[in-house]
């Protein structure tokens, strides 16, 4: 803890840690995010992580960092206390402007290959992906929304199971294939982000995120935002590629990250306050070429309402 103080002690460490909190970051991104050499940056990288201070994550050829002291018992009351020391710190807040513009940077590739890919949908080994996902979530009373619904391949099968299907893109030319592909179908079809739903707090009871996570800049801002717009009880349904090491695909496909690691999915889903969260076999593959077959992985969690605290500080 004494090594770990005196580390805090560095301006551009402490400024580390802040663009790292809570979202993860390629070391190229927090460069460009405190305007400082990569080979600097490495350095003080590597300081806090034997110090364990950062957790790293290797995706192909790329390694992904973040703040490892909130999730530190000893070190989360020592990250609360440095943040409220320093909130409102000029050079934090110019960092954060250049945090966002980064990250925009991401989610502009992304929608590149969107606006120019044509319509047709993920390529899967079996085509029962759809199914599977349906089955995760029972009654067919509910009204529910496809996050990211791209020309409407999940969406389909959503409008012939549910009472009620808003589907959601934020490229108008995706949006324009699933209306086609839906023509006639009474599906609520909205412009929008997936970290942004234009739909109002509390109003649904699913929110289906069908292989758009790994094009998302923060995950964690994402499931927020769709446990926001779930009422309680209603249930988060995402479906992705599980790890892989096809760099091609960031490419040809404008991937942010190469799949989800489960694992990982269900901490950020915990930590987006969803409960009973769970894994699902997935049988299908998604097609990455005539000799390679991607796993997909199938998570679910569960919008808990906040117990009301009785008199005395106790929950109920």
């Amino acid at each position: 803890m004494r090594n770990l103080l005196r580390l805090l002690a560095d301006p551009t460490r402490l400024r580390i840690l802040a663009a790292l909190t809570p979202e993860e970051m390629a070391v190229s991104e927090i460069a460009d995010t405190l305007e400082i050499g990569q080979p600097r940056v490495s350095n003080h990288l590597r300081l806090l992580r034997e110090a364990g201070a950062l957790e790293g994550r290797r995706e192909g050829s790329w390694t992904f960092y973040r703040n490892a002291l909130p999730a530190r018992p000893d070190g989360k009351p020592l990250w609360q206390a440095v943040a409220a020391a320093v909130e409102g710190d000029p050079a934090l807040a110019a960092d954060a402007e250049r945090r966002r513009a980064v990250l925009e940077r991401r989610r502009a590739k992304s929608r590149l290959h969107f606006s120019k890919a044509p319509a047709g949908g993920a390529l899967l080994a079996l085509g029962c992906l759809r199914e599977e996902a349906v089955a995760a979530v029972a009654p067919e009373g509910w009204t529910v929304v496809d996050a990211g619904c791209g020309d409407g391949y999940l969406t389909e099968l959503l409008a012939d199971r549910f009472a009620r299907v808003i589907a959601v893109d934020h490229a108008p030319e995706r949006l324009a294939a699933a209306r086609e592909r839906l023509r006639g179908r009474p599906v609520d079809f909205r412009l929008g982000e997936v970290d942004a739903l234009p739909v109002p707090a509390a109003s649904v009871d699913a929110v289906f995120l069908g292989l758009v996570l790994h094009h998302v800049p923060e995950i964690l801002g994402a499931l927020r935002e769709a446990r926001r717009v779930l009422r309680p009880g209603g249930r988060v349904v995402i479906l992705d590629l599980a790890p892989h090491e096809e760099e091609s695909l960031r490419e040809s496909l404008g991937d942010l990250r190469l799949g989800l690691d489960p694992g990982r999915l269900m901490a950020e889903l915990s930590a987006a306050g969803f409960g009973n969260v769970r894994r699902f076999p997935v049988r299908d593959k998604l097609k990455a070429g005539p000799r390679r077959n991607l796993d997909l992985i199938l998570v679910t969690g569960e919008h808990r309402a906040m117990r009301r605290a009785a008199p005395g500080g106790r929950k109920k």
